[in-house]
């Protein structure tokens, strides 16, 4: 692993745009993702573009999608061709959620397919027509530092094991999303998770924030709580701009996914609260398979969501509205 996929830092395109040279070369390939459900044409979760996210999801045949539901079972992650862009498919969460993320790379299938094979990551399949491209020193070095970035990156971020933990997931996962947290404001996360709750939630600290830059691009996270994920959503709005909407502040689609079924949502005056319920497990002794009438223990894990409003006056001052939440 090389050093820079090591030092792996939050990306925040909106933030670093003006740094230019001075990022590091794998830094933009994290521009363009999705969480998608698989289809033909898949079905957009969220996603960040510099582009239209449609040009991405064309650029690729439509047999390709249409095969994903049955492939992403046996071979959870995939490279899919299309013309000079490529895209890497991660299915690790298909189980658990229906839903895969995609990192989607401005190069050739042919020239990754090559430096994959080179890096031993046989856990890729590759399209079928493919014809690995000649060696090329300097592209292949400046794609094997790209593919050492994310792939240090999603290999944490999407496992099950216990080697991971909740927090270190977290911060993963925000680098992803593209959002900056530090482990000094990330809340204690439950660490005796099952796979499957694992992944959902994964699923859904990826989603939200990913959603939420769509509308405003200005994340943090902070804690509330011992068991409470906080992303504060501050967006600015002209001063003499009309109220936020009902359809403006909906619900993020990302809840309505069959997998989030049992999570509770109800709105709030600053924003939503998602309750999340886990499996109870006691440690030390088993359950007895008769149970008494008596209602059993259920820990619930709470995901809340605040924004915060910023009105510009009309000299382009930012102006905090502390004396009522928007809700």
């Amino acid at each position: 692993m090389t050093t820079k996929a090591k030092r792996i830092k939050s990306y925040v395109p909106e933030q670093d745009a003006l740094r230019g040279k001075d990022l590091p070369p794998a830094r933009p390939c994290r521009e363009d993702c999705a969480v998608l459900l698989p289809g033909n044409p898949p079905q957009i979760v969220a996603y960040r573009s510099a582009e239209e996210i449609g040009t991405w999801i064309s650029a690729f045949p439509q047999e390709a999608w249409a095969s994903l539901p049955k492939a992403m079972p046996k071979a959870p992650r995939a490279l899919l061709s299309g013309g000079n862009r490529c895209a890497l498919l991660f299915g690790d969460t298909f189980g658990a959620t229906g839903a895969l993320f995609a990192i989607f790379l401005r190069e050739s299938a042919e020239r990754v397919a090559r430096v994959l094979l080179q890096m031993g990551r046989e856990d890729f399949l590759l399209p079928e027509e493919i014809c690995i491209a000649r060696p090329n020193a300097k592209q292949d070095e400046e794609i094997a530092d790209l593919l050492c970035e994310l792939l240090s990156c999603t290999d944490r971020a999407f496992s099950t094991g216990r080697g991971v933990g909740m927090r270190t997931r977290a911060l993963l996962l925000a680098a992803l999303a593209g959002y900056r947290i530090t482990s000094v404001t990330l809340p204690d996360l439950p660490e005796d998770l099952s796979g499957r709750e694992m992944q959902q939630i994964g699923l859904l600290l990826l989603c939200l924030p990913l959603e939420m830059r769509q509308r405003d691009g200005a994340l943090r996270a902070e804690k509330e709580s011992e068991e409470a994920y906080c992303i504060t959503w501050r967006s600015a709005i002209r001063s003499d701009t009309p109220e936020r909407t009902d359809e403006a502040s909906a619900l993020p689609r990302t809840i309505l996914l069959p997998c989030f079924a049992k999570y509770h949502v109800s709105r709030t005056a600053e924003g939503f609260c998602i309750e999340i319920p886990l499996a109870n497990r006691r440690a030390g002794r088993r359950v007895p398979l008769l149970q008494n009438a008596a209602p059993r223990e259920q820990r619930i894990l709470t995901l809340t969501v605040k924004w915060e409003r910023e009105a510009l006056s009309e000299d382009g001052n930012v102006q905090t509205d502390t004396e009522k939440p928007i809700g």
